[in-house]
């Protein structure tokens, strides 16, 4: 299964007709790196220069030898705290028998990336700050996924590591994002696909398989879930404080076990085919900035 949030499970359920998705208002214009096709390769930049293993330096006029030369000086290193939003875009079908339609469903969520610059490079700590998933709803059914305050205090801290080019455009990852689990390549490694099977942690600690997320509506409950998203990100710099771009998450997701059966239920999700209905901002904000700043001061941020 692809491209999930975090969960939204759902019982099988009539659909009582369709409602048009909603535009995502506050997604910024993409438009000219849709245009640019693929991502190119991240430039790694100029390799080292090879040491010469030839001839020793000649001696000068005063009978010393010229020091070697030492090469550049190392990069500076700039420290500095972003925030960060993401959105991530799946369609999901209908588990009713009697419909096949689809609904979209993004996940946002808002980060704190301390982040060290030197030259071309720039790498991150990400905390995460909030989470949040729109509301699913078909006819008069409904669903909504909410994120415990465990889910977002013991959410794993990730290093991330991107590149500027000279263009001005921006590329990061793969990397991986896993809940739920420990696994030695959080890149390939098979996510546990039981409780208590190697690699499955009790990541928020509140005594329950995987991650807990709460799910209101017709059916209501708790599940257990272990999750993996492969992230790769591809933007541009809009000034020198921001950065947007195009966000590519492949997620797979097992759950573990659930407080209700019916919530147990595989759901059928795909990545939405508007490559610009997931995305990033990137916002350089004053040193010090908290979580919790950010989560206020999103509005004006992205």
């Amino acid at each position: 299964m692809k491209n999930l949030p975090l969960l939204m499970a759902l019982v099988a359920l009539v659909a009582c007709g369709e409602a048009p998705m909603e535009v995502d208002e506050n997604r910024p214009d993409l438009s000219d790196l849709l245009d640019a096709g693929p991502a190119p390769a991240a430039d790694a930049g100029a390799p080292a220069p090879a040491t010469d293993a030839g001839e020793a330096p000649e001696p000068n006029d005063a009978g010393t030898t010229e020091p070697a030369d030492a090469g550049p000086p190392e990069p500076v290193v700039i420290e500095e705290v972003w925030a960060m939003k993401t959105v991530t875009s799946v369609l999901q079908t209908n588990p009713s028998p009697f419909g096949n339609d689809e609904k979209e469903i993004r996940t946002t969520s808002y980060l704190r990336a301390q982040v060290s610059r030197t030259g071309e490079g720039f790498d991150w700590e990400e905390v995460l700050c909030h989470m949040e998933t729109s509301p699913v709803r078909y006819g008069a059914i409904s669903t909504e996924t909410n994120y415990p305050a465990a889910f977002v205090t013991h959410f794993p801290v990730f290093q991330r590591t991107g590149r500027f080019q000279d263009s001005g455009d921006f590329h990061a990852g793969p990397f991986a994002t896993v809940v739920g689990a420990e696994l030695d390549n959080p890149l390939t490694d098979p996510l546990p696909e039981s409780a208590g099977e190697a690699g499955e942690v009790d990541a928020d600690r509140d005594g329950n398989p995987g991650v807990t997320v709460e799910v209101s509506g017709t059916v209501s409950g708790e599940v257990y879930v272990v999750q993996r998203n492969i992230i790769t990100m591809r933007g541009r710099v809009r000034s020198e404080d921001r950065v947007e771009g195009l966000l590519n998450s492949e997620g797979a997701q097992i759950v573990l076990d659930a407080s209700n059966r019916l919530l147990r239920s595989r759901v059928v999700s795909r990545r939405n085919p508007d490559d610009a209905a997931s995305y990033f901002v990137l916002s350089r904000v004053e040193a010090g900035t908290s979580c919790d700043q950010i989560v206020d001061r999103a509005d004006d941020l992205f």
